[in-house]
């Protein structure tokens, strides 16, 4: 955060803050020092980065969540590694004429009543909202929103048809703001952590928002008996054991329990 484009952002102090030295070295001291990316332990903590899983933009929710960071080695992780991560998942400025990031997009408050359904993949969530949506309700499930627009590639992993999709979800995202005649509006995510389901909290301020931690078992076994997961099941398996070590509940969560 050295460079004199970001010294220039407000929030530049947050990290000279005795706060954020504090915050930093139980960040390091949780994760033992050792890159959540390679694994690699450094004892030298100057070599260390305490890194923002969500981009904070200046939230100071999103800042200070201890959820959202996590230890990373400067280099080649976080100089390198982690930077090329963030490219591969945003729309490039020259390429698509789009800055905002692919998995969380800049929005405005929905204009619709909003309920946001979080948990795992196979959690039961398309399911829920099916059973509750009433007719002309909107709803945006990234799944639903591939299987439309590439109809016999429904659970692809091809990144190019998921980059679509998730350009499309984006863009119903952001339609939210804008009044229309539905009744209600349902969005499908993941958000295993307190930051992420913060970030769209924040953003999409939803009248209501829910997490099914439907067990990790159940979720691939579910996977492995639904013919229309076959292809990719191995991902979408390694997607919901990735859920579960990231999920983090907080008091605030509505949980329902899907049986």
């Amino acid at each position: 955060m050295s460079t004199s484009k970001y010294r220039r952002e407000p929030w530049s102090r947050w990290y000279d803050s005795p706060r954020w030295r504090q915050l930093r070295m139980s960040i390091l001291l949780r994760d033992h020092f050792q890159c959540q990316m390679c694994g690699r332990i450094q004892i030298d903590t100057s070599k260390l980065v305490c890194d923002h899983d969500i981009p904070h933009r200046g939230n100071p929710d999103l800042f200070w969540e201890e959820s959202n960071l996590k230890t990373l080695c400067a280099d080649p992780c976080h100089n390198t590694a982690k930077r090329r991560e963030e490219w591969s998942t945003r729309h490039q400025r020259g390429d698509w004429g789009l800055s905002d990031n692919l998995f969380w997009p800049r929005c405005q408050a929905s204009a619709v009543p909003l309920t946001i359904v979080c948990g795992p993949p196979a959690a039961g969530k398309s399911t829920f909202v099916a059973q509750r949506a009433a007719e002309g309700d909107l709803i945006i499930d990234l799944d639903q929103i591939i299987a439309t627009l590439f109809p016999s590639h429904a659970r692809t992993r091809v990144w190019e048809m998921r980059r679509d999709g998730l350009l499309e979800r984006n863009g119903r995202l952001r339609k939210l703001s804008q009044p229309c005649l539905a009744g209600h509006a349902w969005f499908t995510t993941g958000a295993a952590t307190p930051a992420q389901r913060m970030h769209w909290a924040d953003t999409l301020r939803p009248v209501r928002m829910l997490v099914i931690p439907t067990p990790l078992q159940t979720c691939i076994d579910r996977i492995n008996a639904d013919p229309t997961r076959a292809v990719g099941a191995h991902e979408q398996a390694s997607a919901v054991r990735r859920w579960w070590s990231d999920y983090v509940a907080c008091d605030r969560d509505e949980i329902f329990i899907d049986h």
